[in-house]
């Protein structure tokens, strides 16, 4: 009796040893995470909102992949979209991540800011606005810092700093062609 129950105290601590190894092996080699961060914004463009989505790997690489549109600050708005790109590494320390990335950030819209008082009489004295397109291709460094207050939602804030072509009004200037472009974000950001 003695002899089987000492062999079955072997095999239970035996399973569970092996067992506890596996879920380690298991969470190193498939320790992925996943995250998307709805996200407000500000940059010489105009406010942004934006969806981001970033996929970090076990060992630290970073990838993020997101959609912004921005409403340039003028009279009668408009309508700018730039998508973005990015790879870089991703720091983790408990609930905190430090992401580093470099990549490509892209695109254009147009924006309606130059009231003009038409000559026709009978026209009422109304403005029109003419069309301003603006054009975005940059080279951008961005960094990321999301903290979860539990296993499943946190908060993010993020600063892009970008050079390259950037055709776009600035602030409140007229268009003109500028090297520079930077974007400020603050979001909500989920595990998925």
């Amino acid at each position: 009796m003695k002899k089987i129950l000492v062999f079955l105290l072997l095999v239970f601590c035996s399973l569970a040893y092996s067992e506890k190894i596996n879920d380690e092996i298991t969470q190193k080699t498939n320790g992925n995470e996943y995250f998307l961060s709805p996200t407000l914004g500000w940059s010489p463009i105009g406010a942004v909102t934006s969806l981001d989505f970033m996929y970090r790997k076990h060992n630290g690489f970073a990838m993020f992949i997101n959609f912004n549109l921005a409403i340039p600050f003028t009279p009668k708005a408009g309508i700018i979209t730039f998508p973005e790109l990015y790879l870089g590494y991703s720091l983790k320390k408990g609930n905190f991540y430090a992401t580093f990335t470099a990549g490509l950030l892209a695109g254009g819209g147009l924006a309606f800011y130059k009231y003009q008082k038409t000559e026709y009489p009978g026209y009422g004295g109304l403005g029109s606005a003419p069309v301003s397109i603006s054009v975005l291709i940059l080279f951008a460094l961005r960094n990321d810092y999301t903290y979860f207050f539990n296993e499943k939602v946190g908060i993010t804030a993020s600063h892009t700093h970008a050079v390259g072509l950037n055709m776009i009004r600035w602030i409140l200037d007229d268009d003109n062609l500028y090297l520079y472009n930077f974007l400020l974000k603050l979001g909500v950001t989920f595990k998925i």
